[in-house]
């Protein structure tokens, strides 16, 4: 591994290389560009009113194929939330995460901010109950590494055999061919997913601690300087008054933003309003 600098993508011929560039560029401070998670209001009432932000293992997240690939050591003592790294809202992270789709909400922060948040910031991590999401007691901060952001990098290692492709990593545009069963390899566990996921953008809010813990689920607390930053958007099918649901909730000022999908996406098909269908229905 070269500990001067950063290898251009294409030339990473290993995997703990390949690690230190996704350490790197999805840690590095930027001026503009936000982080966006896609969610719920309930989640984003609950982020404001307890002022933290909840990681989970990957044994509790939807890609059981990253999960089984990885190493299980490394998984018991990793935890992380996922962010989406471009700016332009996308109908599918809608999809799968801003869910209901008539609560849904998608959170914007500065990486700049977050940056610092995760850099300069005293960051108070603790338990939470899995089954309430409830906070438990605070967990010493000798038993765990600083809190980091990382990118994810896509492969298609589970699928060349059946396709005859070459083994190819992307990160972005940019592809590399130099690693052999990447996916696999114990040093990439939570830096790597299959390309069915590239769609998604990554970059992960991660926190390792020195030996496996007793738990599946933590929080980390948020600053002011992060909360006053936030952008909120709801979803392009929200339902009733944002903003009164926040302020019902919550006193803070809040910055929020329009969908862009707004008035310009429905769920119905035309073949729902049919007669047959609606028959149908009727007869059941």
């Amino acid at each position: 591994m070269n500990q001067n600098k950063v290898i251009a993508f294409e030339k990473i011929d290993n995997a703990y290389d390949l690690k230190a560039f996704l350490q790197h560029y999805g840690g590095m401070r930027e001026n503009k560009g936000f982080l966006h998670h896609y969610t719920s209001l309930s989640t984003v009432i609950s982020l404001f009113k307890n002022r933290t932000w909840h990681l989970s293992q990957a044994s509790c997240m939807n890609d059981i194929l990253e999960f089984t690939n990885g190493d299980i050591n490394k998984w018991n003592k990793l935890f992380f939330t996922s962010f989406m790294r471009e700016d332009d809202e996308n109908i599918g992270m809608w999809s799968m995460y801003g869910q209901p789709w008539n609560k849904g909400v998608k959170i914007s922060i500065p990486k700049n901010i977050a940056v610092d948040w995760l850099t300069k910031e005293y960051i108070r991590v603790f338990e939470v109950d899995c089954r309430t999401k409830s906070t438990n007691d605070e967990i010493s901060e000798t038993l765990y590494r600083q809190p980091f952001l990382s990118a994810v990098a896509y492969a298609n290692t589970d699928r060349i055999n059946r396709k005859k492709e070459v083994e190819e990593v992307r990160y972005g545009t940019v592809r590399n061919s130099n690693l052999v069963e990447c996916t696999r390899d114990p040093v990439l566990t939570g830096y790597i997913k299959d390309e069915a996921w590239a769609y998604e953008k990554e970059i992960r809010l991660c926190i390792e601690f020195k030996n496996a813990i007793n738990c599946k689920r933590i929080s980390l607390s948020i600053p002011d300087e992060v909360l006053d930053n936030i952008i909120l958007t709801p979803s392009p099918l929200f339902e009733g008054d944002f903003m009164q649901e926040l302020n019902r909730e919550i006193e803070q000022v809040f910055k929020t933003k329009e969908s862009l999908f707004k008035g310009k996406f429905q769920l119905q098909a035309k073949c729902d309003e049919c007669n047959y269908v609606n028959l149908q229905h009727q007869l059941s």
